[in-house]
């Protein structure tokens, strides 16, 4: 786990530690069967890559909600992927994610872990 801690924080330097710790427990626990410790994935990198889309998905996002109200899989990723790859962005160092856009206040802030975990 420590290569995939070492690639996490390589590859998101401004992914906050908290989510850092969830992803490491979840997506590379040995046994899980999850993406990070898959070997049907080509590279390590794209492990890593998966790993956090996963956890920003269903962390992040209604994705959840969104299957618990009858959307399939499929239409549920697509209806959350800007916000997934516009937190991913941010937390590479690419940009700021900008929450409330949809609600036409503009302001730009770093992804903070759910208000229930602070």
């Amino acid at each position: 786990m420590l290569k995939a801690e070492q690639m996490l924080r390589r590859h998101f330097p401004n992914m906050p530690v908290y989510d850092v710790e969830k992803v490491l427990q979840h997506a590379f626990l040995k046994g899980s069967g999850r993406v990070g410790r898959s070997g049907m994935v080509e590279s390590e990198e794209k492990k890593v890559a998966l790993a956090v889309e996963a956890h920003i998905r269903h962390v992040h996002t209604q994705y959840d909600v969104l299957l618990e109200n009858g959307l399939d899989r499929e239409e549920a990723r697509v209806a959350v992927w800007d916000l997934v790859t516009s937190i991913k962005a941010a937390w590479m160092g690419e940009k700021a994610v900008n929450v409330n856009q949809r609600r036409g206040r503009g302001r730009k802030l770093r992804p903070q872990p759910p208000r229930a975990l602070r």
